[in-house]
């Protein structure tokens, strides 16, 4: 990362550094290798690098502590009562943990605008850039769906443009997040 010494301290820059370098093995892994196993694997740790990033930035209170385990734990709970049938049952249950950390991590990047940590600019960009990538995700669940399906060769190209329309600007306002722009 170039930002070097225009970070917010070193535990967000390397925090950050290890989403991002998660994010680039995760991505070989579901384009180059082809193993979207693999690759929601390691997604599942880029979301548990944003959720330990963007979580020491705010004070996490007991009440929404509980409130955010209840959600994961309803959202897992639920999922495994209504598994659909005809889905690899691994797969199933990658998507749903790495859903749920979704989740957790779109909360957590809108809790950092009552952080003490960031400014408001990267507050902002960490909140979008999460919600770009939650948008990314929701598009990469749908595309196999309408693909094998319902085979709909121009509404699987919307929802292919769509996820790289939603992914490519995620990265970069994820990226330069962590840029402390002087006062």
């Amino acid at each position: 990362m170039l930002i070097e010494d225009n970070c917010y301290d070193i535990m967000d820059k390397r925090l950050l550094q290890t989403a991002l370098f998660l994010t680039t093995i995760a991505d070989f892994f579901f384009i180059i290798i082809e193993s979207p196993e693999l690759g929601i694997f390691v997604f599942i740790f880029v979301q548990i690098t944003y959720i330990l990033r963007h979580a020491r930035a705010i004070s996490l209170n007991h009440i929404y502590t509980k409130t955010l385990l209840l959600l994961s734990f309803s959202i897992l709970l639920l999922g495994f009562f209504i598994k659909p049938k005809n889905i690899d049952t691994n797969l199933y249950y990658l998507a749903l943990l790495y859903g749920t950390l979704l989740i957790n991590s779109l909360i957590l990047a809108f809790s950092t605008f009552r952080s003490k940590l960031y400014y408001k600019h990267s507050s902002s960009t960490i909140a979008i850039g999460i919600a770009l990538f939650f948008m990314c995700d929701i598009n990469v669940g749908l595309y196999p769906l309408i693909t094998e399906y319902y085979n709909i060769d121009s509404l699987s190209m919307t929802i292919y443009f769509l996820i790289w329309f939603f992914y490519l600007p995620s990265q970069l306002l994820l990226a330069l997040s962590g840029y402390k722009k002087l006062k």
